[in-house]
């Protein structure tokens, strides 16, 4: 009698699953060669950079790795596995918990090895490859954007670099964002209550891992809105989407509700808000940070015991602000979107994946304005080894690529799902404002560019197919 891998054990389960992906690898090699090289060029570098990065070295734990959100999201997975009560974490209140219980569970099974969570991030980035190859496939009815798109995101050091060397919240916070975008190209011409309630719920988990999250659902909603349902229909799908991402919040902010009086996730939004803002009053006055912080009267909640009670009079402070002097606030945020969009992976390979030592930047809270930071970057350029021109023809490149993909979108009469990626890139260049200046902001981001990127670059191979050979056809 022949017992199934589930009938044998765990072992033999696990070993056929194995068996099974290792053919399924070899098969690819022979179906799809384009494919089955990117992956592994993708392989190699992942885990040569995880190597390289030696996650399990306590130096390096110890300096790079636990510091700065990194050390945050490790002190709060080992307060959950220590049994510290969440009332004795108001420390931690400017962080979701979705991610520090992923590290939780990790540590759990692994006496506490940071190593092991980097390797899983390692592979949620690996497995980023698959999933890109099959959105773009599917969005353009082609194969070769799906490689064009797998390409892309793999030759990406941004999200390699973080994923391997960062305890931060970005490998899982995109992986999940790739599901939701998956089962969103699946679902989104259907009418099952079901199906949207789940993608409602797949962004709420997104949330718990990054609060940054937790008003995207606005942009589905809009997409619904506007296609050719009956309005029966869209109110049906829109609540089933707000329902679901409304019920995998609610945990949290009913936590922080009983805790601290409080419906929210966190206390980030009035924190980031007040220290954007005190920056738009430095700015203006020609002060440094501090002065201008002491100047806005924050002495007034800094003693506050609730973490949030703080967060709320901050935001009201800064909302204050930012309603007598928008000027001053909006050119602060431009000059953030502006360096989201024109950021490279220079940082990403000289700082992270090769090591080198960072400039110091000699001023209040290590913030540079917008035309300091583009002066260090013309002055550096050569001590970098040229990598910023080479990065930014790179960028440039990638960037007509974008718009062409945007372009065969409406070409083809798929205006919405156009609309659905331009929105989904302005939401989190919008909501992360200022702080997109930091590469790891766009992360989220690169997905998607790698997707239309992949539409953009089958246009450019037909037309250069065209011009080497008259008479060959042109994408519609």
């Amino acid at each position: 009698m022949t017992h199934s891998p589930t009938q044998q054990g765990i072992v033999p389960q696990v070993r056929y699953r194995f068996s099974f992906a290792i053919e399924t690898a070899r098969n690819l090699r022979k179906t799809n060669p384009a494919l089955f090289y990117i992956l592994a060029f993708t392989v190699v570098t992942r885990i040569v950079i995880y190597i390289t990065g030696q996650p399990w070295n306590e130096d390096v734990i110890a300096n790079t790795i636990l510091d700065g959100d990194g050390l945050k999201h490790h002190e709060i997975a080992v307060g959950f596995l220590n049994g510290t009560p969440l009332s004795e974490t108001n420390w931690a209140t400017d962080r979701t918990l979705g991610y520090p219980y992923f590290v939780t569970a990790i540590y759990a099974i692994s006496n506490n090895s940071i190593w092991l969570v980097f390797a899983i991030q390692t592979l949620m980035n690996i497995a980023m490859v698959p999933m890109i190859y099959w959105v773009a496939r599917q969005v353009f009815a082609s194969p070769r954007a799906g490689l064009f798109a797998a390409g892309f995101y793999a030759i990406s050091a941004i999200p390699a670099a973080w994923a391997t060397r960062y305890l931060y919240t970005e490998a899982l916070f995109t992986f999940v964002m790739m599901i939701f975008l998956i089962m969103m190209i699946q679902v989104w011409k259907r009418d099952s209550f079901k199906w949207f309630l789940l993608l409602g719920v797949l962004l709420g988990i997104g949330a718990n891992v990054r609060s940054v999250l937790q008003f995207f659902v606005i942009v589905p909603l809009v997409i619904i809105a506007l296609q050719d349902r009956p309005i029966r229909n869209k109110i049906l799908i829109a609540s089933a989407i707000i329902i679901g991402t409304m019920a995998a919040m609610a945990p949290g902010q009913i936590r922080n509700f009983k805790e601290y009086g409080h419906y929210s996730l966190s206390t980030i939004s009035g924190n980031v808000l007040f220290k954007h803002t005190v920056q738009a009053k430095a700015n203006a006055e020609g002060t440094d940070y501090f002065e201008a912080r002491d100047n806005i009267g924050w002495q007034q909640w800094v003693d506050y015991e609730n973490p949030f009670d703080r967060s709320a009079a901050a935001k009201k402070v800064g909302i204050k602000y930012v309603t007598n002097n928008p000027k001053e606030f909006v050119i602060l945020w431009v000059q953030g979107m502006t360096s989201f969009l024109i950021g490279t992976e220079k940082s990403s390979y000289l700082y992270v994946i090769f090591d080198q030592e960072r400039p110091v930047i000699d001023r209040p809270n290590g913030y540079e304005t917008f035309s300091q930071r583009i002066i260090r970057n013309l002055k550096s350029t050569q001590k970098e080894y040229f990598l910023l021109p080479l990065f930014g023809i790179k960028f440039l490149f990638e960037y007509v690529a974008i718009a062409l993909g945007l372009l065969l979108l409406i070409r083809r009469d798929q205006k919405l799902l156009a609309l659905f990626f331009v929105l989904g890139i302005l939401y989190f260049i919008i909501a992360t404002g200022p702080m997109g200046r930091a590469p790891r902001y766009k992360i989220p981001v690169i997905p998607i560019y790698a997707i239309l990127g992949g539409g953009g670059l089958t246009m450019i191979w037909a037309y250069w197919n065209s011009w080497r050979n008259p008479g060959s056809h042109l994408p519609e």
